[in-house]
């Protein structure tokens, strides 16, 4: 493989990487970007090589990607001396051509974000307008339906003389002439009233 195709196999798989180095130098590569410190120099591509079996052209890329980090960037900015594998300040110096290198990724990061903003916003600007919905009109009450007409009475049937006209069931009607039939009864048969004699 050649350095080239090494160095774009480091920068595809840093993120796969990125646990390893976290889990053997917590305080080198921590996960929380205010603890991020500015490295020292010339001591992590040979470290790696020797401690994950990687060649120094993937090494050495990893490293890079650590360091074209936002939040490394901002540590080299804010931290005039570099920290050892420990998290420990050493006497190495930070370096203004460091500073300069972090300064100027830092501002190619915020342009970089400008113009996906203003790529977002043109696509949003350039987007048909959305077309209004149909006014939906105005809800009026349904008009009442007209009553429904009153059933009509049952047509009365002549009645014949001495007869009762019944109108129910015929479960009805059986009931109510077993209940009338001793009235009745007693109103046919009913001797009549006798005349007291005169005294």
């Amino acid at each position: 493989m050649t350095v080239k195709q090494e160095r774009k196999r480091a920068f595809q798989e840093f993120s796969t990487q990125l646990p390893a180095l976290r889990a053997k130098w917590p305080k080198t590569f921590p996960e929380n970007p205010n603890a991020v410190r500015p490295i020292v120099t010339g001591v992590f591509p040979r470290l790696l090589c020797t401690e994950f079996g990687w060649s120094w052209p993937y090494a050495s890329a990893i490293i890079q990607c650590w360091k074209l980090r936002p939040d490394y960037c901002r540590a080299v900015l804010a931290y005039p001396k570099r920290f050892d594998l420990d998290g420990i300040e050493t006497e190495q110096e930070t370096g203004d051509h460091a500073r300069a290198d972090a300064a100027k990724r830092l501002a190619e990061i915020a342009a970089r974000k400008e113009r996906q903003r203003e790529r977002a916003l043109a696509t949003l600007a350039q987007a048909p307008a959305a077309v209004p919905a149909p006014p939906v009109p105005a809800l009026t009450p349904a008009p009442e339906p007209p009553p429904a007409p009153a059933p009509a009475p049952p047509e009365a049937t002549a009645a014949k003389p001495g007869k009762l006209v019944l109108s129910g069931s015929a479960a009805m009607k059986e009931a109510l002439q077993r209940r009338l039939a001793p009235i009745v009864a007693g109103v046919i048969e009913a001797p009549a009233p006798r005349r007291l004699a005169s005294r």
